[in-house]
């Protein structure tokens, strides 16, 4: 029987061993050297001013929200379509999150609900890349600047996507980046914190929390005498593993973004007609990093047909986040939420979304097997 994957990580065990035989074993956990070097790399090439290496995006997430010492009923706007992380972050750090619209287009915050949420309460905006395609994040940072709002980018899923020659992640205060196992560049886990600008308070803050609230980083520095408590924090630290297997990862950056790009083209290429039955394909710009496809069914019903007929085929397809504003936590504690906006779009993607494998090793053949099975049901 046919067994095609939803996701395959681009990489071996050779990559495993490799990382492995490099480590020094004498310190190889939370702020080793190599997770240092890879810092300097970062703030490099994506031409930030800090880059801070954390176990996960949702690390990067919490510290970005507890940096910005929020108050009692001080509300952040955020989608109303993504993953739980970023809305986690909200609640755990004391805040409100405000649910908004979503655009058709990006999947990405619509800026004209967004500046209609906005009051003397807002104090930042939580922006979501979705799949690689870029939101409109220029707008957006207008908005902020307007009003004097924090924007913190979930970059999660757009990790050296570029808009206008500039990286995404980098265009508000602070980016938020994933390493997670069934992102296009992974170490299993892992994430990375960039602040962009030169915010020395900032930076200071964001540090500390990631190592437990103390100022431990500017105790090693030299740059106090005394390594003490400062602040609410945790242990937000990637690993010296992990940082070697991201820097196997990034040799290999362009190849595997050759290859996305070119599953993505084949599926457009097979799948085309059924634009006819009134079924929508994603649409990634060319400055895309193609991490995700999909297509939108015409029904919530027909999409859960679809999925059951693929898994019994052998391959493995998904939906993606229902709306949060339906969850059980949300229904539960309203008190901590709100609708700046009605939900439409964000609802109906969420009932209609059907993502379709994309990695670097899916064949031609595979790709085409996929397009028939869904072809075939269209036209029955």
């Amino acid at each position: 029987m046919t067994n095609i994957p939803f996701v395959k990580p681009f990489i071996n065990k050779s990559d495993l061993i490799s990382a492995i035989n490099s480590i020094d074993i004498n310190n190889f956990g939370g702020l080793g050297p190599i997770s240092s070097k890879l810092e300097k790399y970062f703030e490099k090439t994506l031409k930030v001013k800090k880059a801070l290496m954390v176990g996960s995006c949702t690390d990067a997430l919490e510290i970005s929200l507890y940096a910005l010492d929020l108050q009692k009923n001080d509300e952040i706007i955020c989608p109303g379509y993504t993953f739980v992380s970023p809305i986690n972050s909200i609640i755990k750090a004391g805040g409100k999150a405000i649910f908004v619209d979503i655009e058709e287009k990006t999947f990405g915050l619509n800026p004209k609900l967004v500046e209609k949420a906005i009051n003397n309460k807002t104090k930042a905006v939580l922006l979501v890349h979705y799949g690689g395609i870029p939101a409109r994040v220029e707008d957006i940072k207008r908005i902020c600047e307007k009003y004097n709002l924090k924007l913190i980018e979930d970059a999660a899923q757009a990790f050296l996507v570029k808009k206008h020659n500039k990286f995404v992640g980098t265009f508000g205060d602070i980016g938020c980046f994933s390493f997670h196992n069934t992102k296009n560049i992974t170490s299993g886990e892992g994430g990375l914190l960039v602040i962009n600008r030169n915010n020395k308070k900032l930076i200071n803050i964001c540090e500390e929390i990631r190592s437990f609230g103390t100022n431990k980083d500017a105790f090693t520095r030299g740059e106090v005498n005394i390594y003490e408590w400062q602040r609410i924090g945790g242990s937000y630290f990637a690993t010296d593993i992990e940082a070697l297997l991201i820097n196997i990862q990034l040799q290999k950056y362009k190849k595997i973004l050759f290859h996305r790009r070119r599953v993505y083209k084949t599926y457009l290429k097979y799948l085309d007609e059924l634009k006819i039955c009134g079924v929508k394909l994603c649409d990634h710009p060319s400055n895309s990093n193609y991490h995700l496809f999909w297509i939108l069914c015409r029904s919530k019903e027909e999409r859960e047909i679809l999925l059951k007929i693929l898994k019994a085929k052998g391959v493995c397809s998904s939906s993606h986040f229902p709306t949060l504003h339906l969850s059980p936590f949300v229904r539960g504690n309203k008190k901590m939420f709100m609708l700046g906006s009605d939900l439409n779009i964000s609802t109906s993607i969420s009932e209609k979304i059907l993502r379709l494998p994309i990695y670097p090793q899916l064949k031609e053949n595979e790709i085409k097997y996929i397009s028939l099975i869904i072809l075939d049901f269209y036209k029955r």
